[in-house]
């Protein structure tokens, strides 16, 4: 699923490099780095590293295989990345594509800037931002299962994330959030590719059941386990604890 989600998504950032650099009024183009079809234009306080850093995370996440254009800049601590696309109005972007920009962000956050705060921008071929997303999340991953967390802690997500890995292999791609709040409750959302409730048979529901039960066990308190569509709708909830 998530494979199927940054494809989709690659189609519509692909864009030639030409005519996109002295089109972006808000950058102040100064530097260029390019890492396979990526080419990260920087300035300011940008270090080279951290442009190199970002140009590799976005090759390797999208695979691009036409020349596509990203503008770094960075205002104190907080790092701002817009992304050139092909869209042409907000309405364009699908919710389950913003949902997964807003993960994206908290992953670019952590892997390129050390968790510094980062702003992800989608812009047109003519530098108009279209959608903005902020990290939110910090997150760890066991296999191809990543868990984000906010409130909780590194360790309660890392045995959320193995626990997982223990039941559906190494190789299952899952995204899933965990949340402590105030309420001492930990919230959890299971991304799926379903659209609707009906999708899942008694027997799936059960499972989900004894998984919130479970993770309860696991994280020692009270879980409210929300299974939801790829753009975060929920779909149905379980307790445990």
């Amino acid at each position: 699923m998530r494979k199927i989600l940054s494809v989709l998504i690659l189609a519509a950032l692909i864009t030639a490099a030409s005519g996109c650099i002295s089109s972006n009024p808000k950058t102040s183009v100064e530097k260029t780095v390019t890492i396979g079809h990526t080419k990260v234009y920087y300035s300011g306080d940008v270090s080279l590293s951290m442009a190199k850093n970002l140009a590799l995370f976005l090759q390797n996440e999208f695979s691009f295989n036409n020349d596509t254009d990203i503008f770094l800049t960075k205002s104190g601590g907080d790092y701002t990345v817009k992304i050139t696309s092909t869209y042409k109005s907000p309405d364009d972007i699908e919710p389950a594509t913003r949902f997964y920009l807003h993960l994206l962000a908290s992953r670019i956050s952590q892997d390129v800037f050390s968790n510094s705060p980062v702003t992800l921008t989608i812009i047109t071929q003519d530098s108009k931002d279209l959608f903005s997303t902020k990290s939110e999340y910090s997150y760890v991953a066991s296999g191809e299962v990543r868990v984000y967390y906010k409130g909780a802690t590194k360790e309660e997500a890392q045995k959320v994330a193995d626990y997982l890995v223990s039941l559906v292999g190494q190789n299952y791609e899952w995204d899933l959030i965990l949340e402590l709040e105030k309420d001492e409750i930990y919230r959890i959302s299971a991304l799926t590719g379903a659209t609707t409730a009906d999708q899942f048979t008694d027997n799936q529901k059960k499972a989900y059941q004894g998984l919130a039960k479970d993770l309860s066990g696991i994280l020692g308190g009270k879980v409210e386990l929300t299974v939801t569509d790829v753009a975060g709708n929920k779909l149905m909830t379980f307790e445990g604890g």
